[in-house]
């Protein structure tokens, strides 16, 4: 009896094709934003095709607003545009709220087009579990490119070595973020090519009245005199995380 794969299956040999077995290079090539890290299972994923009516929005500043726009895709024709206001700290922010997954390491990866006039770029994963808020946070201060973490005990630590990104317009950057749920300990960040190692450090945590519940966030803060727009492009958050 004749044992193995047909002739005409994946693990055929072929002369003009790779036969290709993994899925996750499937779905790049098709055209997932889902390309820079592919580790986690996908608990959500958008790169605003279709809009941004699910995310909710917070700015301040007069003239700061968070708007879908088709000026600086990342994939597909369509991003989140961030405008900040005139005076210094405005900001500008946009967040998702999902439903509790099972305890895992959880992560956020967002692509943003930064722009050199604002003075700050946050990403922070929000955990809310029996009355407490676990968050995971970290900066990106274009002025300095210095990228900086969120402590335990509050205030921001300065990661090494800096990540040297070109923040000049129309490129886009990828932050990946990845706590663990189970320890309540930061796991790692990783930006564009570079890798953090954070295993050493716990998440800040305060109560909260909240319920359970997942929150996404990406907001960009300014310095400048004038209102200025940072792109999101993309933003997948992940679970079971290796």
């Amino acid at each position: 009896m004749a044992h193995g794969q047909p002739d005409y299956g994946m693990y055929s040999l072929a002369s003009t094709i790779y036969r290709l077995t993994d899925m996750g290079e499937l779905a790049a090539r098709l055209g997932s934003g889902n390309r820079h890290d592919r580790r986690g299972n996908v608990l959500y994923a958008s790169n605003f095709a279709g809009g941004i009516n699910e995310w909710a929005t917070t700015v301040i500043g007069a003239g700061s607003e968070v708007t879908w726009s088709p000026d600086m895709p990342y994939v597909g024709g369509f991003c989140c545009r961030l405008h900040t206001g005139t005076a210094a700290f405005n900001y500008a922010k946009a967040r998702i709220h999902l439903p509790y997954p099972s305890l895992s390491m959880i992560g956020v990866e967002a692509a943003i087009a930064i722009n050199y006039y604002h003075d700050a770029t946050f990403i922070s994963l929000d955990m809310y579990l029996d009355g407490v808020q676990y968050n995971g946070q970290i900066r990106y201060d274009a002025a300095t490119d210095s990228v900086n973490l969120y402590l335990a005990g509050g205030g921001f630590e300065e990661l090494l070595p800096k990540p040297n990104l070109s923040v000049s317009e129309g490129r886009y950057h990828i932050f990946k973020l990845v706590i663990d749920a189970e320890t309540k300990k930061h796991t790692r960040l990783i930006l564009d090519s570079h890798v953090y190692d954070l295993s050493g450090y716990d998440i800040y945590q305060q109560a909260s009245i909240s319920g359970d519940q997942l929150v996404a966030a990406v907001w960009v803060q300014t310095d400048d005199t004038a209102g200025r727009d940072s792109y999101l492009g993309n933003v997948i958050v992940t679970h079971n995380e290796m």
